[in-house]
């Protein structure tokens, strides 16, 4: 997948859908920009356990999905771009 199509993340925003850009590594990407994940969830059951951060703002995940991956997250423009609202671009 290619993330300049992801949506562009600001602030604080929660239960946004993660896309998967490496099926075979199952990596996970929600946003185009770098975000501070806060909590992954598998079809609404938190798994932030099941997650590795890659330092990129892209994760990946031990084991397999069983349905949808949203997340929890921090989206940063840059250091100063914390925002206590977030949205989606």
């Amino acid at each position: 997948m290619d993330i300049s199509n992801l949506p562009l993340a600001i602030g604080t925003l929660k239960n946004i859908r993660a896309f998967c850009i490496d099926e075979s590594a199952l990596t996970f990407r929600a946003a185009r920009n770098f975000v501070l994940y806060k909590a992954i969830y598998d079809n609404g059951v938190e798994i932030t356990e099941n997650a590795v951060p890659s330092g990129d703002g892209s994760f990946s995940l031990k084991y397999s999905p069983v349905g949808n991956i949203t997340c929890d997250l921090l989206g940063f423009l840059g250091i100063k771009e914390q925002k206590e609202v977030g949205v989606l671009v």
